[in-house]
């Protein structure tokens, strides 16, 4: 636990991108999307996954911009900025 504390989550290697490029191939080829839960706590996968079939998909947010295969998959993408 004391290793999972000093994560920067702030960062794009942290992402798991190629489980996000999954995401984001799935629904174009008509397939269900399993998504894990993260508990935030304990800075680990919980055992229990979201299932469904989005028709459209977007990411959110300048560090999933950061992989190429992200950013192609895309539908569409939003980009928060807080002022």
């Amino acid at each position: 636990m004391e290793e999972r504390l000093k994560v920067n989550y702030n960062h794009a290697n942290f992402m798991d991108h190629s489980l996000r490029h999954q995401y984001l191939k799935a629904p174009k080829s008509g397939k269900s999307v399993e998504i894990p839960q993260y508990d935030y706590v304990a800075y680990t996968y919980k055992e229990t996954s979201i299932y469904f079939k989005p028709n459209k998909v977007g990411i959110e947010g300048v560090l999933l911009l950061t992989d190429k295969r992200l950013y192609e998959e895309r539908d569409f993408s939003i980009l928060s900025v807080l002022v």
